[in-house]
């Protein structure tokens, strides 16, 4: 993928509580396509207002113009079928810190996401390559870390599996 194809990329992320809306919210102020996933329609209800919210109140503050607003929502769109990820670029897995339920969500994923697809958790105290054990492509697996002071001052940093092949364009993808 050259350079310049990296802003048409479609994103789907797994999770949509507070770091999967955060990460869709970078994701969509960046110019991506995003696809935020939940298992839980509630979830997925609750995650539209609370971004819907946290817009609107930067608008109020004057940080941003409700013109922003609605090109970053349009680029959302939110979803409880993830068979749709089919299309995406790049899969962030955002689930709960437990082990078998990322391992799972991952291993789901990898079935439908397209085979020059990253995939990609954002895990803070889990290893990188235990999760990756379950993967049949463990080599466009890797882990990332979002650091939030503020929004939209984010940084990323990404963490590579045993088997990284795909460090260089994870990274580059986040770069803005």
């Amino acid at each position: 993928m050259a350079d310049n194809e990296y802003k048409s990329s479609k994103i789907g992320i797994i999770g949509a509580g507070t770091i999967g809306i955060g990460i869709a919210r970078l994701a969509s102020a960046n110019g991506h396509r995003v696809l935020l996933y939940d298992s839980y329609p509630d979830q997925l209800g609750d995650a539209k207002h609370r971004l819907r919210k946290g817009l609107q109140k930067q608008v109020t503050e004057g940080y941003i113009g409700q013109q922003q607003v609605n090109e970053l929502i349009d680029r959302i769109r939110f979803s409880d079928d993830l068979t749709k990820f089919g299309k995406c670029n790049f899969v962030i897995e955002v689930v709960t810190e437990d082990v078998e339920i990322k391992k799972d969500a991952l291993k789901r994923a990898e079935a439908i996401i397209p085979r020059n697809c990253l995939l990609a958790t954002t895990t803070s105290t889990l290893s990188i390559a235990d999760l990756s054990s379950v993967l049949k492509r463990p080599g466009r697996f890797a882990g990332l870390r979002f650091f939030t002071s503020c929004v939209p001052r984010t940084a990323c940093r990404g963490y590579p599996g045993p088997a990284h092949s795909m460090k260089k364009r994870l990274i580059k993808l986040w770069i803005c």
